[in-house]
């Protein structure tokens, strides 16, 4: 088994970690997993805060479920798998929208 190390955590390959690639500095690490939650695609497991060296108000967010097997979390981990981007509608009144991808 293929095993990746980011920030210590071990990774193996066949898991997806999920990754919003760009994120305001300003956006507590709280406010995300209250989100992230809400797509109940499974058990935050770690969540990581990646400063964007090129943009210093920006920051990547990287994410380890351990999801759920219910239909439509294996639906949206598929869709992951295979290079596309889900667009998520954090918050309505704006609307304001992360992009989540599988991270590589």
């Amino acid at each position: 088994m293929k095993i990746t190390i980011h920030n210590g955590y071990k990774i193996p390959m066949s898991q997806t970690v999920i990754c919003i690639p760009r994120i305001s500095c300003d956006i507590d690490k709280n406010y995300i997993i209250d989100k992230i939650k809400i797509l109940n695609w499974g058990l935050i497991e770690w969540i990581n805060e990646i400063p964007l060296f090129k943009e210093p108000q920006q920051k990547r967010i990287i994410i380890k479920l351990k999801w759920n097997k219910n239909d439509k979390t294996v639906y949206y981990k598929k869709f992951l798998e295979t290079g596309n981007t889900v667009k998520f509608v954090y918050e309505k009144d704006a609307p304001w929208f992360w992009r989540i991808n599988k991270f590589n």
